[in-house]
């Protein structure tokens, strides 16, 4: 049996919502990794005006120490209400 199937027999539904893994990012590093994000890329030294994944990877990992994998990045900027759109 799995961990999520003896947590759910366990605890039921509720108890899956609190199962896995912490946020490695605080409520105020997702402030200050947003804010960052709105100064735009110019003001953390890109040459261009435009965020890559790979650009906010590097802006989480400065600004928080956390290092996230693309996917994570994506899917942390869809979090916060950012789309992949110019």
């Amino acid at each position: 049996m799995s961990r999520w199937q003896a947590t759910l027999r366990t605890h039921g539904r509720a108890g899956l919502r609190r199962a896995g893994r912490p946020p490695a990012l605080t409520a105020a590093d997702l402030k200050r990794v947003e804010r960052a994000l709105k100064a735009g890329p110019e003001a953390q030294g890109s040459a261009t005006g435009l965020w890559t994944l790979a650009r906010v990877g590097k802006l989480i990992e400065a600004q928080c120490g956390v290092r996230y994998r693309t996917p994570g990045v994506w899917h942390l900027l869809r979090r916060l209400g950012w789309s992949g759109q110019r």
